[in-house]
């Protein structure tokens, strides 16, 4: 399958650790994973959907086959980092013709969890990016509201 191990790799595991999740022998998904075209006939429709809950993504970012797949908030500042590299502009140059300081950004990955959504519709842009399939696809940080404790009523 044309994602699957980027996917897998951007979320931190690894093949045992999905075969097992989705009670699959091990040697069943590494095919799926260096499958060419063939995936559709070796998979049915659970395991798919099985596959789009536990990477956190869609069906459709698991099996499209757009370049727009980033995989995780570190690739997708990465790609811009070089962006910016390969046509000699700086952050600040840039920000002037987007209107948005992306230098925290720049600075840190893990920020995109909280930028605005323009912000990654610019970056996307700016990247050629169809910014719809890489929010559908990318994987943020590990906190999420409800991953947050609540206070301790001590």
């Amino acid at each position: 399958m044309n994602r699957l191990k980027t996917i897998r790799e951007a979320r931190g595991l690894e093949p045992e650790e999905v075969a097992d999740a989705l009670g699959l022998d091990f040697r069943d998904y590494l095919d799926l994973e260096y499958s060419r075209g063939e995936w559709s006939r070796d998979i049915n429709v659970r395991v798919l959907k099985d596959l789009a809950t536990l990477f956190g993504v869609s069906v459709a970012a698991l099996i499209s086959i757009s370049p727009n797949f980033v995989g995780d908030a570190s690739s997708l500042i990465q790609r811009f980092r070089e962006y910016l590299i390969s046509n000699s502009l700086t952050v600040e140059q840039l920000i002037g013709s987007i209107n948005f300081d992306l230098t925290e950004l720049v600075r840190d990955p893990a920020r995109l969890d909280i930028a605005s959504v323009e912000e990654l519709f610019q970056i996307c842009r700016v990247l050629g990016l169809d910014w719809l399939d890489v929010a559908d696809s990318i994987k943020l940080g590990p906190e999420r509201v409800t991953d947050i404790p609540s206070e301790d009523p001590q």
